[in-house]
């Protein structure tokens, strides 16, 4: 506070824990408070204001309002929602804007599909909420599981009569849609089966 070239505003904090479900978060939420009051009450004792406290995360960004001297939050997968979110039980895969459009190279193995989107293009992140299992939902195909990835490949089991053939576009919604942003020169956004847009993703290649 007496470094001439900062302001001091107040305090971050990040609850990127609560996740679960929405009973879960029923619990987690008040355990989360009693931290936050003892902060404040440290800060207090040393005549430190905090006219800012910001935090939040996606999955609680509805119950904001219960966490203890939030005037200020900042959840970010709800730009687009994924997998994470709908499993954490505060969206519907409806509610998802972001898919990866893939395809089909092989079907050779049977009750198996190949397709050719891996980790460098969903990213390897696994579920952390629900059941955790697998690595992302095929859109219209909840009977799909996206079981394994490999760098370059997505390694699909897929029902006996599911009749999916080499070269079928597969649409994914990823288990994290942060870090798979990332892995993009750009996004579009489509209307229907029409791209009406580009966007390019500014801080691509700027993590260093």
């Amino acid at each position: 506070m007496a470094l001439p070239n900062l302001r001091w505003e107040g305090v971050s904090v990040y609850p990127g824990h609560i996740m679960g479900n929405r009973t879960t978060r029923g619990v987690d939420i008040p355990l989360e408070n009693s931290r936050y009051d003892r902060l404040f009450e440290m800060l207090d004792a040393a005549g430190i204001p905090y006219p800012i406290v910001s935090g939040g995360n996606t999955p609680a960004a509805y119950q904001s309002h219960l966490f203890h001297g939030i005037n200020e939050i900042r959840p970010g997968t709800y730009v687009f929602n994924d997998r994470n979110t709908v499993d954490a039980e505060s969206a519907s895969y409806a509610d998802c804007a972001a898919t990866v459009l893939t395809t089909v190279v092989s079907t050779s193995v049977s009750n198996r599909a190949i397709i050719d989107a891996g980790s460098k293009t969903l990213a390897a992140d696994r579920l952390g909420s629900g059941d955790k299992m697998h690595f992302g939902y095929v859109v219209d195909h909840p009977d799909f599981a996206l079981e394994a990835l490999t760098e370059e490949h997505g390694h699909l089991a897929v029902p006996e009569d599911s009749h999916v053939r080499v070269g079928d576009r597969l649409r994914i919604i990823p288990n994290h849609i942060c870090p798979c942003i990332n892995l993009h020169d750009s996004v579009y956004v489509v209307c229907g089966d029409r791209v009406v847009k580009r966007w390019k993703v500014a801080g691509r290649g700027m993590v260093i």
